[in-house]
């Protein structure tokens, strides 16, 4: 399991569940305004790449197949 958190979001790639992105929206953050949203929204993908990552990267895991 890797689960990395960078600032409001954090990314959770299991390798027995599929990867999902978390995005935390704290209620401090209304600065001064009622905030009954919610605080976390949590997608899934089939993978999250890295901003690191290239265009062939990209390419090979997610393109090429469907090719």
């Amino acid at each position: 399991v890797r689960k990395q958190q960078q600032g409001i979001y954090s990314i959770d790639e299991d390798e027995k569940l599929t990867p999902s992105l978390e995005i935390i929206l704290p209620r401090d953050l209304a600065d001064g305004f009622v905030n009954n949203k919610r605080e976390s929204y949590k997608f899934k993908f089939q993978k999250i790449f890295d901003q690191g990552a290239n265009q062939e990267t990209i390419f090979e895991n997610i393109a090429k197949p469907v090719a």
